[in-house]
């Protein structure tokens, strides 16, 4: 067999090759999306459980990503070509970025990582961003974008101690920082003296973000 024809029959092989990617992918989206449609009807009537609100934001989170993706896909693979071999880099393409995004947003969302600091001094008896006196004796703490009056744990990466905080304030503005410890919360940790921490945040409750009067 010449050369031509060896290259004839693998460009034959990776033609079937990439039919079968495409629609196993296809097959595999079809019922992850359908799986997590399911999941998510049902979590709609058991939602009211306490224990069970944070399952349903997840599913229900993933489940709009999940259309989203399928939807992408479908656009793309309509907008570009009809060769498999574009298709399947197309999907590719979408699966990378939607996978990306959708990770990124979790982490984002739920948990973080990074340096934390405590406040104290001359903010103590001051207003803080949700309407409350900061004392400094209560377990709360400052964060940037997470919901006021959101419950969250605190993990010290550094001596392994954890701490479930509420969000009554906003900051740090430090770079490099991602929450600040009322002076409790420091000394419960073990990071007073030291100053700052590597932490772990894990969202537990998203507060409602709401304001209280005085």
């Amino acid at each position: 067999m010449n050369n031509k024809g060896k290259i004839k029959k693998l460009g034959v092989f990776l033609q079937k090759l990439v039919a079968k990617i495409w629609i196993i992918i296809n097959f595999l989206l079809t019922v992850v999306v359908w799986i997590l449609s399911f999941i998510e009807q049902s979590l709609q009537k058991i939602g009211k459980k306490k224990k069970l609100r944070k399952i349903k934001v997840i599913f229900s989170f993933f489940a709009k990503k999940c259309h989203y993706l399928e939807g992408s896909i479908k656009w793309s693979c309509k907008k570009i070509s009809r060769s498999q071999g574009l298709q399947c880099i197309s999907v590719g393409g979408v699966v990378l970025l939607a996978s990306w995004s959708l990770f990124s947003s979790i982490r984002a969302n739920y948990v973080q990582y990074g340096e934390a600091s405590w406040y104290g001094g001359q903010f103590i008896g001051k207003k803080t961003a949700n309407g409350e006196i900061y004392t400094g004796r209560d377990d709360t703490c400052a964060h940037l974008t997470w919901p006021k009056n959101s419950i969250i744990m605190v993990t010290n990466l550094d001596n392994g101690r954890r701490l479930k905080v509420r969000i009554n304030d906003r900051g740090p503005y430090a770079k490099g920082r991602i929450i600040d410890l009322s002076v409790a919360a420091a000394e419960k940790l073990a990071m007073k003296e030291k100053g700052v921490a590597n932490v772990k945040l894990e969202m537990i409750k998203r507060g409602d973000d709401k304001y209280k009067k005085p």
